[in-house]
């Protein structure tokens, strides 16, 4: 998105807020599971971090 980000430190933490801020308003075709995969890249196009969450929803026994 063209954000400069000051070090490594922040774009984790903005990486774990993309993933927070998609899973919250994401609707998915299976409403048990979700899966979001953020990619961080540097002006170059070089992935300098990624970041992936995984929510499973399952019913108790």
């Amino acid at each position: 998105m063209g954000h400069d980000l000051p070090d490594l430190k922040t774009v984790r933490t903005e990486a774990r807020r993309a993933l927070a801020g998609i899973a919250a308003t994401s609707r998915p075709a299976n409403e048990n599971a979700i899966q979001i995969r953020v990619d961080v890249r540097d002006g170059s196009g070089k992935r300098v971090v990624s970041a992936s969450l995984l929510a499973v929803i399952e019913d108790a026994p």
